[in-house]
């Protein structure tokens, strides 16, 4: 990822989940999965992107996985900004933002930063982009 290798990256992906598929790992295919929606979200693929995505969604929700739900939903947020429907990105990302306050304000969950601060990020950029200043700004002094 970080020398911007997505090719490579997607294919890695692609095997693990084909792996995980064949030993019936369900977990590790939803958390396969919504790293490679990210990846094509990264890649700009946002509509393969968004399939991904949701495929990773239904396996968490349906493994009652709250860590694997909250970083897909992220994902998720972040392909619809990507998309340009801000107001869907709001709606996802806000859904999330409360579980990310308490104990998990400083734990990261194996994301790259705290998921706390890139939600806010994208609930802000994504108001600013629909004019709602005010409520960008609320988002960003929170703390």
């Amino acid at each position: 990822l970080p020398l911007g290798d997505h090719e490579r990256l997607m294919r890695n992906l692609r095997e693990a989940e084909q792996l995980a598929e064949s030993i019936g790992d369900l977990r590790r295919v939803g958390l396969v999965q919504s790293n490679l929606g990210m990846t094509l979200w990264l890649s700009g693929q946002n509509a393969a992107a968004l399939e991904m995505t949701q495929k990773a969604l239904a396996i968490a929700t349906r493994l009652g996985n709250e860590a694997l739900a909250l970083g897909t939903m992220f994902n998720l947020g972040m392909i619809h900004h990507a998309l340009g429907e801000y107001g869907r990105a709001i709606e996802v990302h806000a859904e999330i933002l409360p579980a990310l306050t308490g104990a998990r304000e400083s734990q990261r969950m194996n994301w790259g930063g705290y998921p706390g601060v890139f939600v806010r990020t994208f609930l802000a950029q994504s108001c600013l982009e629909l004019g709602r200043t005010d409520e960008a700004a609320d988002y960003v002094a929170y703390g």
